[in-house]
């Protein structure tokens, strides 16, 4: 039986682990939650699922397979925890900004903004915190984090007790790691802070408004990715009040400049459907992922450097996708990620023509 490419359709596919990282255990720390995937058959794994390849559009997928069905699953059950968004949340209880992987998306926006020669409405999707919303999270609102406003009686209020916890954790939590901080420094071990922050101070001034539209997946955490017995999306609407929360079923009258996906877009069940979707929301959606080498296998789908060929095949003539990569600008982490631009094709191309002639 022929497996048809699930993000091109082509039927000239074969089984081949080429669409994924070559690497040794690329993605076991996910995959050890599987409980039918012993250590000892891990290097072997794209012999149990298996893995397909599209010679034509260069993505990779798993096959729908029981173990491929049972990795699915550890995004809502043994690994529910996203660990990125945990080390940001970390991060952010220590007072310490290291989001560097938004320094490129923030490149990308100020130039946008300065294109479109006005502030701009972002709306994001995928992992909560990892976009714009979080990084002006408040840490003074973490006594706003509750799940019920009733009155209960004692026995049920055994089960509500770990959010009561919740703040004076995290309280502990801060005030160790302050300690730890404030000896590196004396020691003058291991700590150097050499992060620019004006490259934030300069989006703020972008960005008009944020809003998160929820997107459920399958294949990924979605609401599930829980820190401190909250989820993800419940942490960034109490840190950061601003935040609107929105889905394709609210559409607002007036669409906003630009949608961003920060490393996600390969968690999605039908991600070109969801690109286009978002489109009707907004006039671009930016987003960047992983390369194939890259990629572990705890991913559904993997893609190539011309993702956007696939997606100018499948969208009208109207609309237009570029990589922009380091021949149009030089971002810091394109030996890792690819991104990709699509919007209505003429401004689109006008875009891409100013990004190549920024000194």
């Amino acid at each position: 039986m022929i497996n048809r490419c699930p993000i091109c359709n082509s039927s000239n596919t074969e089984i081949s682990i080429k669409g994924y990282s070559s690497r040794r255990k690329a993605g076991f720390n996910y995959l050890r939650g599987v409980k039918s995937l012993e250590r000892s058959n891990f290097n072997k794994i794209e012999e149990k699922i298996p893995l397909y390849f599209c010679l034509d559009c260069k993505s990779g997928w798993r096959g729908d397979t029981g173990l491929s069905s049972e990795i699915d699953r550890i995004y809502h059950t043994k690994h529910s925890l996203h660990w990125k968004s945990y080390k940001l949340f970390s991060d952010f209880l220590k007072g310490e900004i290291k989001n560097s992987h938004l320094i490129s998306f923030s490149k990308l926006i100020i130039h946008l903004s300065n294109f479109l020669e006005r502030k701009i409405d972002v709306i994001e999707l995928g992992s909560p915190l990892m976009g714009v919303g979080f990084l002006n999270a408040n840490p003074k609102l973490f006594k706003n984090i509750s799940s019920i406003t009733r009155n209960v009686d004692l026995i049920d209020s055994i089960l509500l007790s770990q959010e009561k916890f919740t703040e004076l954790l995290i309280r502990i939590y801060q005030f160790i790691s302050h300690i730890k901080i404030r000896l590196k420094k004396l020691l003058k071990k291991d700590f150097e802070n050499n992060y620019d922050k004006k490259i934030f101070e300069d989006l703020n001034k972008k960005i008009n408004n944020v809003e998160f539209c929820d997107i459920p997946t399958s294949v990924g955490w979605g609401a599930s990715s829980i820190i401190c017995g909250q989820s993800t999306l419940k942490w960034l609407l109490t840190l950061n009040p601003k935040i609107n929360l929105i889905n394709k079923y609210t559409r607002k009258k007036n669409k906003s400049q630009l949608s961003i996906c920060v490393n996600y877009i390969d968690h999605f069940d039908s991600p070109i459907k969801i690109i286009r979707e978002m489109l009707f929301l907004s006039d671009f959606i930016l987003f960047n992922i992983h390369k194939n080498n890259d990629a572990g296998i705890q991913h559904k789908y993997t893609f190539s450097d011309n993702f956007d060929n696939v997606i100018n095949k499948r969208f009208n003539k109207d609309y237009f996708c570029f990589n922009i990569s380091n021949k149009i600008i030089n971002l810091g982490d394109q030996s890792k990620y690819n991104y990709f631009l699509v919007g209505k094709k003429k401004i689109s191309l006008e875009f891409k023509s100013y990004l190549e002639n920024i000194k």
